[in-house]
């Protein structure tokens, strides 16, 4: 699934493409090493657990970014990614956590 969002940089408003596919699932765990299932399961039960990581949803993000700018995936790293992230404005990500992981997770139900 693809869409486009306009979200705020320390620039000003600009306009950022993701792409969820197959793989993004894969190229989280090759870039962050963590499960990207089990950490979204935590942050959905995030007032039962004082173990969330919000920080999946900017993760989540710059994978499905880097994924629609059809980017090298294998050159992708934690640097790049802190690098990809200082252009926010404070927790502009996280506060549109709801169209980023609902654009992950529409790719993850079936229509049968």
């Amino acid at each position: 699934m693809y869409t486009e969002l306009s979200l705020k940089t320390l620039d000003g408003d600009k306009t950022f493409k993701f792409l969820a596919t197959g793989s993004t699932a894969i190229r989280y765990r090759q870039v962050f090493h963590q499960d990207l299932m089990v950490v979204l399961n935590k942050l959905q039960q995030l007032e039962k657990s004082d173990d969330v990581d919000t920080g999946v949803v900017d993760r989540l993000a710059y994978i499905m970014n880097m994924q629609a700018e059809k980017q090298d995936m294998n050159a992708l790293n934690n640097d790049l990614f802190i690098g990809w992230a200082d252009q926010f404005d404070g927790m502009e990500l996280f506060k549109n956590m709801d169209k980023i992981v609902g654009l992950y997770l529409g790719n993850k139900f079936s229509g049968s």
